[in-house]
């Protein structure tokens, strides 16, 4: 069962991320970077309200009453969504053309090297989360000697960093200078991992989690500004789904490979702060690739993702 919830809640996840931002930018369209923001600020505050709601149901109903208040949440945001969508429904012609066309002009827009390369942070990025999901929680109790209630603040403060900041990320990106945090993101993330490695101060690691939040959130944030403007340039009929669409299947994957792979397979075979430093490379060689990707392109003197699209 456990098995069967998590594919479900997978597909859930994916299909609610390429539904959910093209229908808020094609509503706000001057926005963007503002609902992004948003939505990831929502996501980690789940990190801080989920743990605090659900002890509290555990200690009143035991194991079902957190499931059961979930699912019935979960049955009412579907009909609340339901009823305020917008509705959308093309013509008969346009629907043949999109069957058409559709499929090829997103595998040719994946394949392009210049978005391939504005991937490689958010790959980064899903793998860490994946990994510190598997895993993070098991050497901060052997680490701190902390319970698993305890974990929980460190999480909290994990959701709580990016959520108070992703409004100032969004309006950064809004008003054209989404080339700055994300710069400075691509080039920090890597070094927030191997740093667990060398913290003994419970502070400290805190800190350092959650300027790991806020490198990761921003990149999450801002890459799906990159991908829009790219599927401008490249002409395709629908950028913002096409973006959207992209960050979904590399969101999703990457933290499937994170959780399997680095969070599972890796320290067993070595050690986790050994998949740490391995994970350590490939992130710093991810980043290399992207700045200077970023930097071919220009992308450090243009206003990049400004108003006037």
């Amino acid at each position: 069962m456990c098995i069967i919830d998590r594919t479900l809640s997978g597909m859930a996840i994916s299909l609610f991320s390429v539904a959910a931002i093209p229908v808020l930018t094609q509503i706000y369209p001057d926005r963007s970077g503002m609902i992004v923001s948003a939505m990831h600020g929502f996501l980690y505050s789940s990190f801080f309200i989920g743990p605090v709601v659900g002890n509290l149901l555990y200690i009143v109903g035991g194991h079902f009453l957190p499931f059961l208040f979930l699912g019935l949440f979960q049955v009412v945001l579907i009909l609340l969504a339901a009823i305020m969508t917008p509705h959308y429904c093309p013509d008969s012609d346009e629907i043949d053309t999109k069957k058409s066309t559709s499929r090829l002009e997103f595998y040719g827009f994946v394949c392009k090297p210049t978005v391939i390369a504005m991937t490689l942070p958010l790959l980064t990025v899903g793998v860490v989360s994946g990994m510190n999901n598997a895993n993070l929680s098991i050497y901060i109790k052997e680490t701190f000697m902390l319970d698993e209630s305890n974990n929980a603040y460190l999480f909290g403060a994990y959701g709580i960093t990016f959520t108070f900041l992703a409004p100032v990320i969004g309006s950064i990106s809004d008003n054209g200078f989404a080339s700055i945090p994300m710069v400075i993101s691509t080039a920090l993330f890597p070094f927030t991992q191997p740093g667990f490695i060398f913290i003994k101060s419970l502070i400290i690691f805190i800190i350092d989690y959650c300027w790991q939040s806020v490198f990761s959130g921003t990149i999450s944030s801002v890459s799906l500004l990159y991908f829009v403007k790219e599927a401008e340039r490249h002409e395709c009929q629908n950028p913002k789904l096409m973006a959207s669409i992209l960050i979904s299947c590399i969101r999703t994957s990457s933290r499937g490979i994170g959780a399997s792979i680095f969070g599972g397979i890796l320290p067993e075979l070595l050690t986790i702060q050994t998949t740490w430093w391995v994970l350590f490379g490939i992130s710093t060689v991810f980043a290399l690739i992207t700045l200077l990707v970023m930097k071919k392109q220009d992308y450090y003197k243009k206003l990049y993702y400004s108003k006037t699209t």
